[in-house]
């Protein structure tokens, strides 16, 4: 499978690219192709070092969606809508993954949902051929990229697509000990969102460490 990570020189797309790499085409998406190409050459000793081998191709965002089978959006808010008016054309037919919220941090963190409800629910409004899978949100990217290290937790995902979901889940049991979850359709991502500045506002002020949910 080809997986196009947009933003994937990040913490968050690093880890994702590296974990899967081993089973797909990873496309480093980067504002310039240089700095991808410049990711994909720094991974691939840390993966060679954990015994891994895996396919990572530097590119930039644009590339990486167009090439990308499955899409991830590992960018904030505020990028999200100069990467649609640059690529929208490439997201056509192809699931996508949202780990996206809208925050904002003032003394806590809030979150700031745009008028739709959630940015999932936003995406899949100016992207009504693709399917949006919201999922991953509460996967902390500085474990994520510590890639000697095992990352454990439940991951809630919903969508209006079945199949989308399935492939999506797919892949997140491709991480050892995460475990995705079918919350249901996309309307539930108005309820998956606002559990990043809850995790947020928990390590700010008691947990002081990254940290996964479990459903017990």
């Amino acid at each position: 499978m080809k997986i196009g990570i947009v933003g994937a020189t990040g913490s968050f797309g690093k880890g994702l690219a590296c974990r899967w790499a081993k089973n797909h085409t990873v496309y480093i998406g980067s504002r310039s192709r240089e700095k991808g190409e410049q990711k994909a050459l720094e991974y691939q000793p840390e993966l060679q070092k954990l015994g891994m081998m895996g396919t990572l191709i530097g590119v930039n965002n644009q590339e990486a969606i167009a090439n990308g089978e499955i899409l991830v959006l590992a960018i904030h808010f505020e990028h999200l809508q100069p990467v649609l008016d640059e690529s929208r054309a490439f997201f056509e037919n192809k699931i996508v993954i949202s780990p996206i919220v809208a925050l904002e941090k003032k003394e806590s963190f809030q979150y700031v949902p745009p008028l739709e409800g959630s940015v999932a629910l936003l995406l899949q409004k100016l992207l009504p051929h693709s399917a949006v899978v919201p999922a991953l949100h509460t996967v902390p990217s500085n474990r994520l990229s510590k890639l000697d290290r095992p990352i454990e937790g439940d991951v809630p995902i919903c969508g209006n697509s079945r199949d989308a979901k399935e492939t999506v889940s797919r892949l997140i049991r491709e991480i050892e000990y995460l475990n995705p979850i079918d919350a249901g359709p996309l309307d539930v991502s108005r309820v998956i969102e606002p559990i990043v500045p809850l995790i947020l506002n928990l390590k700010q002020y008691s947990l002081k460490k990254n940290t996964c949910i479990k459903f017990i």
